[in-house]
């Protein structure tokens, strides 16, 4: 399992208004033992008057890890355009129930 909360600021880079999307952080996820089914994958943002959409990359719904497997995936997120958002990724495994949730608020140009 794997829980954290943190705030964040930074910058994403734009060209003719089309901005690219900020990387919140990185991970690596490793099956050991016994293959694992990414299972509730999801990237809300928690402000319900923010349009930002966040996306958890490199991991999918349903995506099956077999033992020894290593598979990085990043948490982005849109430009926030100076608003601070509060944002959750979160997912399970469905063979143990294991839950990763990184919640974060973000602030970017």
């Amino acid at each position: 399992p794997y829980a954290n909360s943190v705030s964040r600021i930074g910058s994403v880079t734009c060209a003719d208004q089309v901005c690219a999307d900020f990387s919140v952080a990185s991970f690596q996820l490793q099956a050991t033992g016994r293959t694992f089914t990414i299972a509730n994958l999801a990237a809300v943002d928690l402000n319900v008057n923010t349009p930002i959409t966040a996306s958890i990359v490199g991991l999918t719904g349903g995506q099956v890890i077999s033992s020894g497997q290593a598979v990085v995936f990043q948490l982005r997120s849109q430009g926030t355009g100076g608003q601070t958002v509060d944002l959750l990724y979160t997912f399970s495994i469905l063979e143990t129930g294991e839950v990763f949730s990184y919640q974060v608020q973000l602030k970017t140009n």
